[in-house]
């Protein structure tokens, strides 16, 4: 047996605080200067901190082997628990990888999830490294209290929510179905579902100590530190609120304080570390003064970084904000918290251990705990999680109750009947509770259907729901809608891929051709899945069949292994620990069935595992491993070897513990046969690692954001400055398309908008050079430089010929991503109406032919291709007219083809289907018409030799116009909804305005203009349109009048692009006035 060193000790450390930070960093990080917040950055957290905890493993070995004299153990390794499992499961991810359709996607992960081959190697890393370090009861109780502490953080920031008191500014509803730090109600809600087992086991377990323990004599000393506990857990939680309330009211142009959250939730990390039993019941200086030094260390760089910074810093409303801007009370009164804490254990008296008073404060404690966990689960309204909280319930349950039965009935204790009744009722009452959700699912008696309006117990009712709603959606990803077949489908298309998958996070790709476009009824348009939402599937999908039996396999062994453990163990604790991690893996799995495996849930499955195979090991039934034989005290707190005897404490007066003199005893350095020469440089590649494949990822993102924002002024300079910050995107993660796409978008933006719409000079629209290249882009100093001297040196037509090769640079990295090929063919068409050039409207047409090839069924690119092959002339209509009809024809509810195919039958001089057309447009959404294509007085104007189509339209806007709510039920909505609902039926005004005028009716295009303008008084384009209308019925006065109305509106509003428009037109009717 090898003795512990200095250098492993530290090491072990570090290991610690690894896992520890990972269970603490992945359900609370979310980053909001990055562009994603959420999922992708979990992910670069885990990875940065399992490649740390790899490096040190590596040099704990290392160690042990050229100082300690140890010899590595490989024989037989696949005897080891779950050995055969996790590798087979690791192997074919790897095997899908490499034969992915896109190896690079695969193996770093999509841009949206960042859920790789890598990430998922995290995942098995970090597994290992539990199993393969953790060798104390001492260190297994912090996994399990971080893991309740860290849930109960989550569902207080939930619960938060629900009041209404959030202060960041989400885009849903959080207040209807909590997301608390998971920016998504079911995420948030599969991750607390896992950590219920813990916590009701460690409920359990103290009821069961609070039963059988002693009054005990120490009642002032339990109160204290009782009260100390509850002072601590508050300050814990208002830190990480007061965090949050930071992120949202103090923001700044750059990424001044991208450090502050993370370096508060390790603070919270090392705060969660000193409730050990172990720490509070004896003299160990090390964590309370690390834990206070780096408390304080934050609070002082803060304050120096904001201080720095109060003239520079911005602050948006969520300053002014109450629920943002008491940030400064909450973070104090968590470092006051924290840092009394600390104080107390480094000064103040230990804690006695034992007393009915305590054990009966903690039962207390973990059932507050569970209710408030509990509570947040519901809040969320998320089925699936419920299911499976319900299901791993009742498996605990019996479980419990089974074990304990066995126990009393092999004892012949006379509990064994009290027991055996009370598994046959809660066998009943399971019964009942299925039956239950059974008939609330398939009854529509009153009484149901009441139940079912119900909130947060409603949707249970819901489960079978599959016309509507998220079940449709899920239905119509599974299984497809007769036009496009699915996940079913892409997996049935091809037999290898059956057997093999497509590869990790490829589904957002390989979807596109089996997309069921009523999909869009339900979600964005033209949105590819990128996940089944049935974990299963996903398995199936992208590993195949293979990836499936190994899934199955990793879970059958893992439940197999709890199931073995449970029977054989002694311990109640340890059962309970066993039966906990089952219950979690079976909430996730039942989860899964209708839902997204994510970077938090993910992390605990694994925790999950590896803790099953520590406890068991700590208990004897799986074996164990040579434990150092320098066993750290006061030095070394973090690792204390399993069974070590500590030596008690001193007594001083009244019974206070004093400071032993020993220190720990760590073995001697051989000088001879060592590497540590290679321990820097394995920190050093760990470090690399973290910046090159983690750190770089998310500061490319968070330039990324810092470029859309800029991008959406709107004026030259934003743009300019957008255009530089994408290019520090690109720099960063030169092989992520989607900064490749936003940098071209922002091309156009500088060459069309800037350049190209107000030429100035010859200049500003000089042909494209022959030899323009993508690292021009980059060749020009810093971004800022490279960015103005590319918008000053280059014309409009050179700036669209970069962002031709940027685009497609883009579809090189990802040619199976249909946007990349139809923005190539949105710029060519662009480029094609500025210059008539042939060549590039049949580039254009080519690309749109790419992208439908990709995408047959997405009805906006078949749309786009249609009105595209329009500029070719009366030759190309009839090909436009059949991509439309199969557009129509592959989703009827998409409002833009009938418009389309409208304005093809109207080029085509075939007015009669146009105006059929056009009809049904106004049937079903005349806001649609209002913005078609072609502006509605040219669409009328064309039409007005067909008085039965005009006339059909008119009957048709007349239909929507009597469905239009009465000023006093439009007074009872909100102030939003009632502006849109005014501006909507105004347009529908105008538009039968035109109409009327067009049919010669006088008086009734009067009516309805007058009804338009009355809605919406300073709407300049209603004006303009009424008189356009009464210049047409040579209603020259009224006409006058109108104009010069809109005329004070332009000026007023200081529109003057349409103050000169106006004049124009004034001039015009005072010239037709007096001619007439």
């Amino acid at each position: 047996m090898g003795r512990q060193t200095r250098i492993s000790a530290v090491a072990d450390r570090i290991i610690e605080a690894g896992w520890l930070l990972v269970l603490v960093f992945i359900p609370y990080f979310f980053n909001l200067l990055t562009a994603r917040h959420f999922e992708p950055d979990k992910a670069t957290a885990l990875r940065a901190i399992v490649l740390v905890m790899l490096a040190a493993w590596a040099i704990k070995t290392l160690e042990r082997i050229t100082v300690g004299g140890e010899r590595l153990q490989f024989g037989q390794w696949w005897r080891k628990p779950l050995a055969i499992p996790v590798v087979l499961y690791a192997t074919v991810f790897l095997l899908a990888t490499v034969f992915s359709i896109d190896p690079s996607i695969s193996w770093w992960g999509g841009y949206n999830r960042l859920q790789g081959t890598y990430t998922n190697f995290s995942y098995i890393a970090l597994f290992a490294l539990i199993v393969g370090n953790l060798r104390s009861r001492e260190q297994l109780d912090r996994i399990v209290t971080t893991v309740i502490l860290t849930g109960l953080g989550v569902a207080i920031y939930g619960l938060i929510q629900h009041a209404g008191a959030d202060p960041l500014p989400w885009k849903g509803d959080t207040a209807q179905r909590i997301a608390s730090t998971m920016g998504n109600s079911i995420f948030v809600a599969a991750y607390l579902i896992m950590v219920v087992p813990f916590a009701l086991s460690r409920l359990l377990a103290a009821a069961a100590r609070a039963r059988s323990a002693s009054a005990g004599s120490q009642g002032a000393n339990t109160w204290l530190w009782l009260a100390a506990f509850v002072l601590l857990l508050a300050a814990q939680q208002a830190f990480l609120i007061g965090q949050i309330k930071f992120g949202a009211a103090v923001r700044a142009p750059d990424f001044r304080y991208w450090w502050v959250f993370p370096g508060a939730l390790a603070v919270i990390t090392g705060s969660f570390a000193l409730t050990s039993g172990a720490i509070t019941t004896r003299y160990g200086r090390n964590l309370p003064w690390f834990v206070g030094g780096s408390l304080l260390l934050w609070l002082l760089l803060l304050l120096v970084v904001y201080a720095v910074s109060a003239n520079t810093r911005l602050l948006d409303d969520a300053a002014t904000d109450p629920n943002a801007a008491s940030w400064w009370l909450w973070t104090m009164c968590g470092v006051v918290g924290i840092g009394g804490f600390s104080g107390l254990l480094l000064f103040g008296p230990r804690r006695v251990e034992g007393g009915r008073l305590w054990e009966w404060a903690q039962v207390a404690g973990y059932g507050v705990v569970l209710g408030v966990l509990l509570l947040a689960v519901l809040y969320t309204q998320s089925r699936g999680p419920e299911i499976g909280l319900i299901v791993s319930m009742l498996i605990f349950g019996d479980l419990v109750l089974l074990r304990r039965w066995r126990a009393a009935q092999a004892a012949e204790s006379p509990r064994a009947g009290r027991l055996a009744q009370g598994l046959a009722l809660l066998g009943v009452l399971q019964a009942v509770v299925i039956l239950f959700l059974v008939v609330f699912n398939v009854s529509h008696a009153p009484i149901f259907n009441q139940l079912r309006t119900v909130p947060y117990v409603g949707r249970l009712g819901e489960l079978t729901e599959t016309g509507d709603g998220t079940g449709r959606v899920r239905v119509l990803i599974w299984k497809g809608d007769g036009q496009g077949t699915g996940a079913i489908g892409l997996i049935t298309s091809n037999p290898i891929r059956t057997i093999i998958g497509y590869g990790p996070e490829t589904m957002f790709t390989v979807y596109n051709p089996f997309y069921p476009p009523e999909l869009a009824k339900y979600e964005a348009r033209g949105a590819s899945p990128d996940r089944s939402h049935q974990a299963q599937l996903d398995e199936l999908v992208t590993k195949g069949a293979l990836g499936l039996l190994s899934y199955f396999f990793l879970f059958l062994s893992s439940g197999y292994l709890a199931w073995r453990l449970l029977w054989r163990s002694t311990s109640s604790p340890f059962q309970l620990l066993y039966l906990a991690c089952l219950a979690m893996i079976v909430a996730h799995l039942f989860e899964g069935l209708s839902g997204i495996p994510i970077v938090s849930t993910l992390t605990m499955l694994w925790v999950a595992f590896a803790v099953l195979i520590v406890g068991g090991k700590l208990e004897g039934h799986l074996g164990s491993e040579p434990v150092p034989t320098a066993a750290p005290t006061e030095e070394q707190p973090l690792a204390i070897p399993a069974g070590a005897k500590v030596q008690s404490a001193k007594r001083g007066r009244g019974g206070t513990p004093v400071r032993s003199g020993t220190r720990s005893v760590v073995a001697p350095v051989r000088s001879r046969g060592t590497f540590r020469w290679l321990y820097g440089v394995l920190a050093v590649v760990a470090l690399l690692g973290v910046w090159f494949w983690n750190l770089k990822v998310v500061y490319a993102d968070m330039y990324y954001n810092l470029s859309q924002g800029d991008a959406a002024q709107g004026d030259v300079g934003s743009a300019v400055r957008s255009f530089a910050l994408g290019l520090r995107a690109v720099a960063l993660a030169p092989t992520e398309d989607y900064y490749y796409l936003h940098l071209g978008n922002a091309l156009i933006q500088l060459g069309y908008n800037f350049k190209l719409r107000n030429a100035q000079s010859d200049a500003d629209i000089t042909p494209p050079r022959a030899n323009q290249r993508l690292d021009d882009l980059f060749s020009n100093g810093t971004s800022d430089q490279a960015a103005a001297k590319m918008y000053t040196d280059n014309s409009g037509p050179q700036l669209l010929e970069y962002a031709r090769i940027v685009l497609e640079q883009a579809q090189h990295l990802s040619p199976t991503n249909k946007d990349h090929a139809a923005n190539l063919g949105r710029l060519y068409n662009l480029w094609y109406q500025l210059t008539p050039d042939p060549t590039k409207l049949q580039k254009a047409l080519e690309w749109y032919g790419e992208a439908a090839r990709i995408a047959p069924n997405d009805v906006v690119i078949l749309d786009e291709w249609a009105t595209t092959e329009m500029l070719a002339g009366p030759k190309s209509y009839a090909d436009a007219e059949q991509k439309l009809l199969h557009s129509e024809q592959l989703d009827p509810r998409y409002i833009d083809t009938p418009i389309k195919l409208g304005n093809v039958y109207r080029l085509d001089s075939k007015l009669k289907e146009a105006g059929a057309q056009f009809a049904t447009v106004l049937a079903r959404d005349p806001n649609a018409f209002y913005h078609a294509d072609a502006a509605p007085e040219r669409i009328i104007a064309s039409l007005e030799h067909e008085p039965t189509a005009l006339q059909a339209m008119a009957d048709a806007l007349r239909g929507q116009i009597v469905k239009e709510l009465p000023v006093d039920q439009r007074a009872t909505l909100p102030a939003d909804r009632q502006k849109t609902l005014t501006t909507t039926y105004a347009q529908n005004h105008a538009i039968l305005g035109l109409l009327n005028a067009a049919l010669n009716d006088k008086a009734g295009m009067q009516q309805q203009f007058e009804q338009a303008i009355t809605l919406v008084p300073d709407n300049i384009q209603f004006r303009q349109q009424y008189t356009s209308a009464l210049s047409e019925t040579a209603q020259y006065d009224a006409a006058l009048k109108q104009a010069q109305a809109a005329l004070q509106l332009a000026q007023n509003q200081k529109r003057d692009d349409i103050v000169t428009q106006i004049k124009s037109m004034i001039t015009a009717l005072q010239q037709r006035h007096v001619g007439g």
